[in-house]
């Protein structure tokens, strides 16, 4: 269980994540939405520890991951960021291998225990076909499925997605959503996503938390989040939201 406790983030002397709570369980994904600003990628760089915290905790289990070095912290919690550029001579594999880095000096060799789950990310990613390949060759989509593979080869708990499809067509957007899905269950991870549409959101996050100027309006499943007076408060404008039985959720706003 990831457990996140009056986390309090600053930039300087201003303060953007005043104290948020949440818990994500393993296997679930929680997404984070709201506007611009509202203060998601603040909350992704903070659970990953490029962002001090100037408060709370953030807990995997009974493990204070707020208190670890950088380099153990990157065994328990693992991040895909939104259009991270590759070095483009590099093979698919070479890229994904980044992932055991936590486990061994940057400089050094892989050790033998390190390809078992190198080959491991690629097969549950579906990325075997991009290993020789050179990263200079792939598509954004095929790119972004490396960066997973890239997540999955650290052996991480926790997955943290900072817009990581934003950029992507609607169609690499679902593929990828649905195999963030598949592995969060298959491998017991608890994900957190930044997200900006809101009809992803709600079909693929199991819980969700809206923000608006770093604190929480709302905080549960999607039927209790995506409510059109806490969308209104949240994005500043009047929201329509219906559930279809076939498409899903259907949210709009009111022009």
């Amino acid at each position: 269980m990831l457990r996140v406790e009056g986390l309090r983030v600053a930039y300087g002397e201003r303060v953007v994540i005043p104290g948020l709570s949440f818990t994500v369980a393993p296997g679930q994904a929680l997404g984070l939405i709201g506007p611009n600003g509202a203060g998601k990628t603040t909350v992704i760089r903070a659970l990953s520890g490029v962002l001090p915290l100037q408060g709370g905790t953030i807990f995997w289990e009974t493990v204070p991951l707020h208190t670890l070095p950088p380099e153990q912290r990157a065994r328990w919690v693992a991040v895909v960021p939104q259009g991270a550029t590759l070095p483009e001579a590099f093979t698919g594999e070479e890229v994904v291998a980044f992932g055991r880095t936590p486990y061994h000096p940057w400089w050094g060799p892989l050790a033998d225990l390190d390809h078992l789950p190198i080959a491991r990310a690629m097969i549950r990613t579906d990325t075997q076909a991009f290993a020789e390949r050179r990263v200079g060759t792939l598509s954004g989509g095929e790119r972004q499925r490396l960066l997973l593979a890239r997540a999955f080869a650290q052996t991480p708990q926790i997955l943290l997605l900072d817009e990581a499809f934003a950029h992507l067509d609607l169609k690499y957007q679902v593929r990828l959503l649905r195999m963030i899905r598949r592995l969060l269950q298959e491998e017991g991870m608890a994900g957190v996503l930044a997200i900006h549409d809101l009809h992803l959101a709600a079909r693929f996050c199991d819980q969700l938390l809206l923000l608006r100027e770093g604190r929480a309006l709302a905080g549960g499943p999607p039927e209790v989040v995506l409510q059109p007076a806490l969308l209104e408060a949240a994005y500043g404008i009047p929201m329509r939201v219906e559930r279809h039985p076939e498409a899903g959720w259907l949210i709009w706003p009111e022009l």
